[in-house]
This record gives structure tokens, C-alpha cells and sequence, in this order.
């Protein structure tokens, strides 16, 4: 099955290609069913990925998927965990709130300078949340419904059906207690709006 006829990426299933036009390795994969499985290697050495499960929610269309868990409050998901790893999950329950990270696959590029529909400027993709990054890598803070067995029902999703999985931690704010928190021009964008 070719990725790209799927409006991915071309990927080889020859994990030791090397694209001569990037300086990259090229992204083989396999699919199995409802769960797929990518390898990533790098040109400085090798880092493999393996989803652990796969994202289930309603939006199939990039152009028309939430940018962000504001513009998603309420959108409900399912995330099918690998049986493998449902021994992984006891306690999460007790959560109200989960961080799922995450594989972007239906992003193609990786532009270093991008606009978002918050502002028309240019900026760093490292200082927006763009799909489209060097990785490919997303995360997103979902709320936690219920979990049966290897089946999590979550709400506020932002990314695109058949998202592949690769981490789930507990969203605590413990963890992370920052309290003067700057947020560069997403600062700016918002006075204006409110002016």
C-alpha cells in the first residue's frame, strides 16, 4: 500500500534509504490492522518509534480539524490502545485530564517559517503549534471520559482520525507549576483582540 495515494508523504519500506534531496531517511511503515506502525531514523543515529495505539475522532479533513483543544471543547475521541500495553493504564482512571502525544501523519512538509489563523506573520514554526514541524510530533491535553479495557472515551480532541499514538501521561498541574507565564506574540494577538 503506497502512503502517498493516501495523501501522505512518500514513504520507503527500506528502512536504510536514504533521500538525497533532504539528507534524510526516508519514513517506511507498515500497516497492520487499525494500528500503524512507523519507524523514524535519523541521519545522526537511529530513533525508533513505535505507536502504542491509534486516535479515533470524527475529523477526517486537515483544512476543517480544530487547531488547538479551544476550538474542540466538547469534541469526543476514542483512543484504542495496543492489548499489549493495557496493563499501562491502571490508575489513570483517577484523572480527570490526560496529555496524549502523538504522531502528525497526514503532515507532509516541515517549513521552518509558518502563518496560523490567530495571525497572518510569519514566526518560527518552534514557537507556534503548527502540524507541520520537523517531526512531525503533537501533543494535546484531552479530557479523560471513562477507560474499558484498552478503550479510552475522550473529549476536547484536536487531531485527525487514525492519529498514531506514542505516549500517554497524566495531565497534573503539580507537574507543571508555572505561574507567570509569558506567551510571547500570542500575548500581542490577544490584547488586540480585545481592543
Amino acid at each position: 500500500m503506497e502512503a502517498q495515494a493516501q495523501g501522505h508523504p512518500t514513504w520507503d519500506t527500506d528502512s536504510s534509504s536514504l533521500d538525497a534531496a533532504t539528507g534524510r531517511y526516508l519514513i517506511p511503515f507498515v500497516v497492520l490492522p487499525s494500528v500503524c506502525f512507523y519507524r523514524i531514523f535519523l541521519v545522526m543515529g537511529r530513533i525508533e518509534l513505535k505507536p502504542i495505539g491509534v486516535i479515533h475522532t470524527s475529523f477526517t479533513d486537515r483544512e476543517k480539524a480544530p487547531r488547538g483543544a479551544s476550538s474542540s471543547r466538547g469534541a469526543e475521541g476514542r483512543v484504542v490502545v495496543d492489548p499489549k500495553y493495557t496493563s499501562g493504564l491502571k490508575d489513570l482512571d483517577g484523572f480527570s485530564h490526560i496529555i496524549l502525544v502523538f504522531y502528525f501523519h497526514r503532515s507532509a512538509s516541515a517549513p521552518l517559517l509558518v502563518t496560523s489563523e490567530r495571525s497572518p506573520v510569519e514566526r518560527g514554526v518552534f514557537a507556534t503549534r503548527s502540524p507541520d514541524r520537523p517531526n512531525h510530533l503533537g501533543i494535546s491535553v484531552v479530557r479523560l471520559i471513562k477507560i474499558e479495557k484498552n478503550v479510552l472515551t475522550v473529549r476536547d480532541v484536536d487531531m485527525l482520525d487514525g492519529t498514531p499514538l506514542l505516549d500517554i501521561k497524566p495531565y497534573s498541574p503539580l507537574g507543571d507549576p508555572h505561574v507567570a507565564i509569558r506567551q510571547g506574540w500570542l500575548d500581542k494577538v490577544k490584547r488586540t483582540n480585545n481592543e
